[in-house]
């Protein structure tokens, strides 16, 4: 069954925790795509450039995949990156990136206590974040004659479309994201139109 609507996170956030001697910063932010997500974590680690560790973890969602990443920054195996992607999990988010920046105290934790010093870190920025129900999109590409565009923008509106770009010279060509469970109905009410000749669709592939 598809997946057509996802939470995540309204906006960035921070959360802080400290643990004998250690620092923990928790920033969590929303994503798109992996570009954004990995743009949001390399502005963290440039951030926070003298700290010693900086895992993460980001999870998104596209059509009907997902895209995870973890990463424990040189902390021991599995100590950081997947108990940070937990939170994500059990809060249920995609489509949002969660760096913790941890400052060394001087003294050692331990791995469980390790563990549960990201997870909970991780937990209190969430926390700390406004959560939002978001429609997930495919991007689609049209082709078609000047004088269909009154029918095939009433059609993109009624279905709740968003025109991303749009362009003019021989033929009239679009941009737009149509939510994902009401493509299909989309192609057919496009085509209802006009036939195939005269209006191109094409299904283009979310990154």
């Amino acid at each position: 069954m598809i997946k057509d609507t996802f939470f995540t996170v309204e906006s960035e956030a921070t959360g802080e925790l400290k643990i004998l001697g250690s620092r923990f910063i928790g920033n969590a932010s929303p994503v798109s795509e992996k570009e954004d997500a990995e743009e949001f974590i390399h502005s963290i680690i440039k951030k926070y450039y003298d700290a010693t560790h900086n895992p993460f973890a980001y999870k998104l969602i596209n059509e009907q995949s997902e895209i995870i990443r973890t990463s424990d920054d040189k902390e021991p195996s599995g100590t950081a990156g997947k108990p940070i992607l937990s939170v994500i999990e059990k809060q249920n988010l995609y489509n949002v990136a969660v760096a913790i920046t941890r400052y060394f105290g001087g003294k050692k934790l331990g791995k469980g206590r390790l563990m549960r010093a990201y997870r909970d870190c991780a937990e209190i920025t969430l926390n700390n974040a406004k959560t939002i129900q978001k429609v997930l999109y495919k991007k689609v590409f049209l082709e078609f004659p000047y004088d269909k565009t009154g029918n095939i923008m009433k059609i993109i509106t009624d279905l709740n479309g968003k025109i991303n770009n749009q362009v003019y010279k021989d033929k009239y060509s679009l941009a737009v994201e149509i939510p994902i469970t009401l493509v299909e109905e989309f192609k057919n009410k496009i085509f209802d139109i006009s036939g195939k000749s005269e209006i191109s669709i094409k299904l283009l592939k979310n990154l």
